[in-house]
């Protein structure tokens, strides 16, 4: 089942987490979702891909490009100003974490908040 026109025109729009990174998320010509996220400190666009609604969640993979990193996201919670999502690293073995990652205490999931922009 697709997305509610209520789901739709709370999801829309411009998110930004306490890290600084921001998703903006529109519609599709096909009815669907996109999703762009970047770091809005240093601007660093990252790669997004297999963006998909399915049960009710929102959900998309991301690639960070300078560090490697890829991460699943998934909405938990849509509101009016606040965007509730899981994450977790794509790896899940620690030992294929590149060292330095590691030794900087990367987890592997966790709960996200982003704040509607403007």
């Amino acid at each position: 089942m697709g997305a509610t026109s209520e789901t739709i025109r709370l999801l829309v729009g411009a998110w930004r987490d306490e890290d600084d990174d921001e998703i903006v998320i529109g519609r599709t010509d096909d009815g669907g979702f996109s999703v762009a996220m970047f770091d809005s400190r240093d601007g660093e666009l990252f790669e997004v891909r297999r963006v998909r609604w399915q049960r009710g969640h929102l959900s998309w993979e991301v690639r960070v490009p300078s560090t490697g990193v890829e991460l699943r996201y998934q909405t938990t919670r849509i509101g009016t100003e606040r965007l509730e999502v899981t994450w977790r690293n794509a790896v899940q073995d620690p030992d294929l974490i590149p060292a330095p990652l590691r030794l900087r205490g990367l987890r592997l999931r966790g709960q996200d908040t982003f704040l509607r922009c403007g």
